[in-house]
């Protein structure tokens, strides 16, 4: 028994350059889609960058205006003290001085259980003022006494006193203080 193939029939061949093809679009489109991504993210963060730049770049001009204004009210500021020390200079030597006598009055009649925190003098209405702490509230009078045996303080007519218990240590705060010209004055005209 014979049988006759026909191979030719039954054989299909399959064209190879069609897979081949379908496989470089594939792999090219994904390179294409991979590039697009690549491309939208840097854009983002580059927008984002940009944003942030933009607004350090407002903020340094913010504060370079402020410290611009804060320098120009410095030197306006500088520029007035110094002016006001000129002009007070020649006062300075009469103060030193007007004032020197007080104090080596303070230092010679202040009894030992005072001490002095404070001393404001005032030149224009002649007020002083004494701040300080004494071991005993019976030791100011004393104190108001010795300074009436100043030359210096025998003059002062001291109107003002106020007494404080120190919470923290057991001595007595006391302020005491001269009457101003100005005071006097509108008293001897009433």
């Amino acid at each position: 028994m014979e049988q006759n193939i026909n191979l030719l029939t039954t054989l299909n061949i399959q064209p190879t350059s069609f897979l081949n093809s379908v496989l470089i679009v594939q792999a090219t489109s994904g390179w294409i889609i991979l590039l697009i991504l690549l491309y939208s993210i840097s854009s983002v963060l580059h927008s984002n960058k940009q944003k942030s730049l933009v607004y350090l770049e407002a903020t340094k001009k913010s504060i370079q205006m402020q410290v611009d204004a804060l320098n120009l009210e410095l030197t306006a500021f500088s520029q007035t003290n110094i002016q006001q020390g000129l002009t007070n200079l020649p006062f300075s030597s009469t103060n030193f001085i007007g004032f020197y006598r007080y104090l080596e009055d303070l230092a010679t009649f202040t009894p030992k259980n005072i001490w002095l925190d404070n001393i404001i003098f005032s030149q224009p209405d002649d007020f002083i003022m004494l701040k300080g702490n004494a071991t005993t509230a019976a030791e100011i009078p004393i104190f108001i006494d010795a300074l009436n045996q100043s030359d210096d303080f025998n003059d002062k007519k001291f109107s003002t006193l106020q007494l404080q218990k120190n919470p923290d240590s057991n001595s007595i705060g006391f302020a005491l203080g001269t009457i101003a010209a100005t005071e006097t004055e509108s008293n001897k005209t009433k």
